[in-house]
Parts: C-alpha cells; sequence; structure tokens
C-alpha cells in the first residue's frame, strides 16, 4: 500500500492531504491546543534574519499566542 498501490489509509502524497491537515488544525485550534497566526511573511523573514544576527535559531515567537479573542475572530471571519 502507498503512491503507487491504493489502500485504505491513502491519500498518501502530502500534497494531495492538504484537507486532511486543515481539518486537523481547525480542530486543533477550536480545541485550544493551537492559535492562528496572522504575521505577514516579511514579519516572519524579519524575526529570522534577527535570530540569525543574535547566532541563535530561528523560531515563532508567540506573537498571536494571547491576542484578543475578539481581535483573532475578526481576522479569521475576514479571511486574513
Amino acid at each position: 500500500e502507498g503512491p503507487e498501490k491504493d489502500g485504505s489509509f491513502g491519500p498518501y502524497r502530502q500534497s494531495e492531504r492538504k484537507e486532511i491537515y486543515l481539518k486537523k488544525a481547525k480542530s486543533l485550534v477550536e480545541a485550544g491546543y493551537a492559535y492562528p497566526c496572522f504575521c505577514t511573511e516579511e514579519e516572519l523573514e524579519r524575526k529570522r534574519e534577527e535570530a540569525e544576527k543574535e547566532g541563535k535559531p530561528p523560531q515563532y515567537d508567540g506573537t498571536w499566542r494571547d491576542a484578543d479573542p475578539d481581535i483573532v475572530k475578526k481576522k479569521l471571519e475576514a479571511n486574513e
């Protein structure tokens, strides 16, 4: 069983599993185990560059972890 031979655990390619991942991510957010991030690519790149300058490995700093729930809700509703 795998990409070349169908079975009950497919789809097998990561690119074909997007809907599965989105559904799981949504359930984690709804359960409070994860949160959405609204940082732009530019903001994330700046944070990576700053970490590298400081000799630290780049990692997400949790910018949106404690965001106001009303703001998060509005951003999600606006598809931001």
